[in-house]
């Protein structure tokens, strides 16, 4: 848990409002998905426990964010061919 922080923490530092705005505006929409998929809906939580939801989505989505990011810069790094 303490590395997600630390992940979630280092992105938000860095990150530009823009970006920050569409994590979150993703998680909402990945979390309403889950919900409508379960057949619930987020009334039936407490904000506390539909934030912690978001809290999350918004994790799963940094890590896929950065692990697709350094994929990408390990390829282009190891086949420059695929710059052009």
């Amino acid at each position: 848990m303490k590395d997600s922080t630390r992940l979630v923490k280092k992105f938000y530092d860095k990150a530009h409002d823009k970006i920050k705005q569409k994590v979150r505006n993703a998680a909402v929409k990945n979390v309403d998905q889950k919900l409508e998929d379960l057949k619930r809906s987020s009334e039936e939580y407490s904000l506390e426990e539909y934030r912690e939801l978001l809290r999350e989505e918004e994790i799963r989505i940094i890590k896929k964010y950065v692990k697709e990011g350094a994929k990408g810069a390990i390829v282009l790094s190891l086949f420059p061919w695929v710059w052009f």
